[in-house]
C-alpha cells in the first residue's frame, strides 16, 4: 500500500516515484498536481509549492511534467552507453525555477490501481 498524502484538506495519492542519486539513493513521491514529497523525512507533508517541472538531459529534449507518463519514461534511455545517470530534475520551489544538476534520476516507478489498493 503506497503512502496517502494531505494537501489543501483533501487525501491525496502520488502518481509516481523517482530515485535518484548524489549522496546515496533520494526518494521522492509526485502528486497529481506535480507535488514532490521527499520519502526520507517521515513526517514530510506536501506544501504545495514545491512542484516538479520537468526533466532534462543533455542533446534531449527537456520533458515536461504533463508528459510524463509511464509509456513515455519507458521510451527513455536513463543511463548513458556508459552506465552513467543522464537525466535530472527541473523544479519549481516557491516560485522559482531551479535545475537538480548534482542529483541525476536513476529510476522511476508508477503506481498502479494494485498500489492504491483499488485493483481486484
Amino acid at each position: 500500500m503506497m503512502r496517502r498524502y494531505q494537501l489543501n484538506g483533501q487525501t491525496v495519492l502520488p502518481l509516481f516515484k523517482f530515485w535518484t542519486t548524489g549522496n546515496g539513493y533520494e526518494y521522492y513521491d509526485v502528486l497529481p498536481g506535480g507535488e514532490i514529497v521527499r520519502l526520507d523525512q517521515a513526517d514530510f507533508q506536501p506544501s504545495g509549492q514545491w512542484l516538479l517541472h520537468s526533466i532534462k538531459a543533455h542533446r534531449e529534449p527537456t520533458i515536461l511534467f504533463a508528459e510524463l507518463t509511464a509509456q513515455r519514461v519507458q521510451t527513455l534511455d536513463l543511463l548513458t552507453k556508459k552506465g552513467k545517470p543522464r537525466w535530472s530534475v527541473a523544479d519549481i520551489d516557491h516560485g522559482t525555477y531551479r535545475e537538480w544538476g548534482n542529483r541525476p534520476i536513476v529510476g522511476f516507478y508508477f503506481y498502479s490501481d494494485h498500489d492504491k489498493g483499488t485493483s481486484q
